[in-house]
């Protein structure tokens, strides 16, 4: 019997695009068994959005919670994995979209590797005026790749929006830190139950650059900060040693020098 899946989502300010992230969800060939949307204390109307829309998918259990205050990206997910009743929890921001065949092909996989419990796939960014692919090669959706700790540290291998995990694990995202908390879950959670399954296909739409299409450089210098309190979770937890947070950092150090360089160049 598949197992069943939970959909988090948190929101904040989402109302322009909060419901083509819902309608790649209702639009799945596999539909979700409950679907939970935390929101960040909008100020736009993206909670009445995210009403009028569920009325319409009575099919589905839909568990809308909104937070007085802006409690950060990982402890709304936090709180809608602990919110959550199904067997796997599969993570969708709200500015982005799956492909329909996104629960079905990854539910696939995670039946195959019933010793694993972190899952993830490639993804595809998608800029304004470019329409989402609808074909994808289900052979490519069984071709995997197996990332232990030490691929982790060279760089962060999931995106948020294409990972599945199974609801069970004890690890949370860090709530002391808003960029990077989900490097740090992927790091622990890999340290502990070992290697994260990985999917060659693409799955899931990001309808922005992976560092923001505006505040490039800012975004990009919290991205470094946030990948360097994650090591340090890291260490605190006994997933790594000294030296081999002190490489760790000094290799993440290296790589933004690079990345600044290339945004130089670029602009």
């Amino acid at each position: 019997m598949p197992e069943t899946v939970a959909v988090v989502i948190p929101t904040f300010n989402s109302s322009l695009t909060i419901e083509r992230a819902l309608e790649s969800v209702v639009g799945q060939t596999r539909l979700p068994t409950e679907v939970i949307v935390i929101d960040n204390a909008s100020e736009d109307d993206t909670v009445a959005r995210v009403r009028t829309f569920t009325s319409k998918f009575p099919q589905i259990t839909w568990v809308i919670e909104v937070s007085p205050t802006n409690i950060g990206p990982g402890a709304a997910r936090n709180r809608g994995w602990n919110l959550a009743t199904s067997d796997l929890i599969a993570f969708l921001d709200a500015d982005d979209s799956w492909h329909p065949e996104k629960l079905r092909l990854q539910g696939e996989i995670v039946r195959m590797f019933p010793e694993s419990v972190l899952f993830g796939h490639r993804y595809l960014v998608l800029h304004p005026g470019e329409v989402a692919p609808r074909d994808v090669d289900e052979r490519s959706s069984t071709v995997v790749s197996r990332f232990q700790l030490h691929h982790f540290l060279i760089r962060n291998r999931l995106s948020t929006p294409t990972v599945m995990l199974r609801r069970e694990i004890t690890q949370r995202f860090p709530v002391d830190f808003w960029y990077g908390e989900d490097y740090a879950l992927w790091l622990r959670v890999v340290a502990m139950y070992g290697v994260a399954i990985f999917q060659q296909c693409a799955l899931t739409y990001l309808h922005k650059s992976t560092y923001g299409e505006s505040g490039l450089s800012a975004n990009m210098s919290q991205m470094h900060r946030g990948e360097i309190l994650a090591i340090k979770h890291l260490r605190h937890s006994g997933g790594i040693g000294t030296l081999g947070s002190s490489l760790t950092t000094a290799w993440m150090k290296v790589k933004y020098a690079r990345r600044r360089i290339e945004l130089i160049r670029r602009v």
